[in-house]
């Protein structure tokens, strides 16, 4: 069963927002040492940013941000995509990641990453998204790679439900079946 959380008002999300922060960029260190910052999210996508950095650099030449840097990236904005797709805070285990560059980065720009969990299975998450620069209006339009991956759920009972998400089907509510 796919749970999707749904955010009805802007109290909620930004509830939602300061867990999200608290959980996943203040839990995981690689993410803040690339300076991973979260843009925007739904039950349908996960967006991120990675703000040009000259430590960042894969090309000294060019500018060019390091493509490790974006494969990282698009690997958390994945995560991040499944844990709202499932609707609780987990454990995220990359299975497979497959990055494929259709463009050259520019030189000195930011990274967006944005992500959707097209699936949810028992164990297991499927998702799709893409790296891109902005235009000058903040609009996503130059793409820089695309990405598909799968994750493991490592499932917790401890680990919490987002804000939002409705409770999952089977859950015991004190009915006896």
């Amino acid at each position: 069963m796919r749970l999707q959380p749904r955010f009805v008002d802007a109290e909620t999300k930004q509830r939602v927002r300061a867990q999200i922060e608290r959980y996943f960029f203040g839990g995981v260190p690689h993410n803040r040492a690339i300076g991973l910052e979260l843009v925007d999210f739904s039950a349908e996508f996960f967006h991120t940013r990675v703000p040009f950095a000259e430590h960042l650099v894969g090309d000294v030449e060019r500018g060019v941000m390091h493509g490790g840097v974006i494969t990282a990236m698009m690997d958390a904005t994945g995560g991040g995509a499944v844990m709202l797709a499932a609707g609780e805070y987990m454990r995220v285990v990359t299975l497979d990641l497959r990055i494929d560059y259709v463009r050259a980065a520019e030189p000195r720009r930011t990274m967006h990453g944005r992500a959707s969990c097209y699936r949810v299975a028992h164990d297991v998450a499927f998702v799709r998204g893409a790296a891109f620069h902005a235009d000058e209006h903040g609009n996503l339009e130059v793409q820089i790679a695309q990405a598909t991956g799968v994750f493991a759920l490592m499932r917790s009972a401890s680990a919490g439900r987002i804000i939002g998400a409705p409770e999952p089907a089977g859950t015991d509510s004190g009915d006896a079946t």
